[in-house]
């Protein structure tokens, strides 16, 4: 702010005080966050704080414990403390659940410890999005998302609306009294309609296995060991998503036609 004019048309400096006026207004005018001018003029900052003394910090760690981070694979986790989990995270947790106890424990009380979890939620959307954002949260070592899906499809298919067990697989009474060889293509139809979504081996086993479409309403299976497998698949049609299952038997045999059974 200037000050006075002068006789020959100029100004005169404004006096301190006027100076130490215009800078208060113009920080009041920026709402308080000017930091003050130090005696030599000069702008002084707060110090920067460490990673430490971050008041924020304590707020994240807080957020990650609430999201589970930290309790992944933890098996006293509870269907409660599971909701408060974010869905990718509870989706990992129950794929390392599952990995984690193979060969320790029996197969069946694996699945139905995660099965009983996704229950006692007793929230269909969030039932329902566990179980699809599973397969591409953690790597499949034994029990398939599907069979977790059949699981609690079967005991309680109030909480995953749009899902039904259903007949897809047009020629399962074929399959199932025909004997197949090993790596033999063994054709699977369904309706043309269906959008294949996912496979399993129920029950388990590590045949090794090539699943790939064929021609149209059509999926060839070729099954690398001998021995009886019961195939899972679930598959679109319009808005219902449908699970079928199938028994497959595979037989190290040279023979030129598969045997009928």
């Amino acid at each position: 702010m200037a000050g006075p004019r002068r006789p020959d048309g100029g100004f005169r400096p404004a006096a301190p005080q006027a100076k130490r006026a215009e800078s208060a207004a113009n920080e009041e005018a920026a709402g308080g966050l000017v930091p003050p001018l130090t005696a030599r003029g000069r702008i002084e900052f707060p110090p920067v704080q460490r990673d430490e003394e971050r008041p924020d910090q304590q707020k994240q760690q807080n957020q990650d414990r609430l999201l589970g981070e930290g309790r992944i694979g933890d098996e006293s986790v509870s269907s409660s403390e599971l909701a408060e989990m974010g869905s990718l995270v509870a989706a990992r947790h129950l794929m390392v659940l599952l990995a984690k106890n193979r060969g320790k424990k029996e197969r069946e009380a694996v699945l139905a410890h995660v099965g009983e979890l996704l229950i006692g939620l007793e929230k269909p959307e969030l039932v329902r999005r566990l179980l699809l954002e599973m397969p591409d949260a953690g790597r499949i070592i034994d029990i398939y998302p599907l069979e977790v899906l059949n699981y609690v499809l079967r005991k309680r298919g109030d909480l995953l609306p749009g899902f039904e067990v259903g007949e897809i697989i047009l020629n399962k009474d074929q399959l199932e009294l025909t004997t197949f060889r090993v790596e033999e293509p063994i054709a699977i139809r369904l309706p043309l309609s269906l959008k294949m979504r996912a496979f399993a081996l129920d029950g388990g086993g590590t045949p090794g296995y090539c699943f790939s479409p064929g021609a149209p309403g059509e999926y060839l299976l070729e099954l690398g060991e001998a021995g009886h497998f019961t195939l899972l698949f679930r598959g679109d049609v319009r808005k219902t998503s449908f699970v079928d299952s199938v028994e497959i038997a595979v037989e190290d045999s040279e023979a030129s036609e598969p045997s009928r059974r």
